[in-house]
């Protein structure tokens, strides 16, 4: 009889020991992320030339004068006040200055434009929305120019040029400037299909009263900042 009782007590405990493996330890398993992050990269165009044309003339890129309608049998010569290189590159279209998004995300772009003018020169550039000193009538000679930039959308930012450079350490995406007063203009997104565009075109104020002279050229600065677009759907 004990034998039996002993059996029934084995075989009891041996059941609670099955039992109580299904209450074993709890474990915790963190599961950690990588940030997949693209670089910001950019292809800028080798050079922004234009050749100043005050008096319309025919023209090529070199500022050559000449009679002739077409440069080496496609390229039309321009008669504009302002002729930017990328008239003659046929890869952009005639659609400007071209920088192309390789960041394989939709970046967005902060353009800074000015020219310095020297209080006491004769000749000067300003932006031609500039009212106060685009359309001055004493006898200083003015290029008046305007700056536009597009991306995705079709409708172009005006990017204003202004006359203060920018100090050193000023980041332009803080739009004002304390030094200067200066703005930077934005370009929401643009993409590998729909690269950022910018082109540029003039007009003379005060051309009828003084004549021009070969000293009469002008430098005109761009600043460019690039960051990730704040929603990246293109819209």
């Amino acid at each position: 009889m004990k034998k039996i009782i002993s059996a029934g007590l084995a075989a009891i405990l041996a059941a609670s020991a099955l039992s109580t493996a299904a209450f074993a330890e709890d474990f915790t398993v963190t599961a950690t992320s990588t940030l997949a992050k693209p670089a910001i990269k950019v292809t800028m165009p080798k050079s922004m030339a234009f050749v100043f044309n005050p008096y319309g003339l025919t023209v090529d890129l070199k500022g050559k004068v000449t009679t002739e309608q077409q440069k080496d049998g496609d390229t039309v010569l321009n008669n504009a006040v302002v002729v930017p290189s990328y008239q003659y590159d046929t890869t952009t279209a005639g659609k400007g200055w071209k920088v192309d998004n390789q960041s394989g995300a939709v970046l967005k772009a902060a353009i800074y434009a000015y020219a310095i003018n020297a209080d006491s020169a004769e000749f000067k550039v300003f932006d031609e929305g500039d009212t106060t000193n685009a359309k001055d009538t004493d006898a200083t000679k003015i290029l008046a120019v305007t700056i536009k930039a597009t991306g995705v959308s079709s409708t172009a930012t005006t990017v204003k040029m202004q006359n203060a450079e920018l100090a050193a350490d000023t980041t332009i995406w803080k739009e004002a400037n304390k030094a200067s007063g200066g703005t930077a203009f934005k370009v929401d997104q643009f993409t590998a299909e729909k690269p950022l565009y910018v082109t540029m075109s003039g007009k003379i104020f005060n051309k009828d009263k003084l004549t021009w002279a070969e000293t009469d050229v002008a430098n005109i600065n761009f600043i460019f900042s690039f960051d990730f677009a704040d929603s990246q759907t293109v819209s």
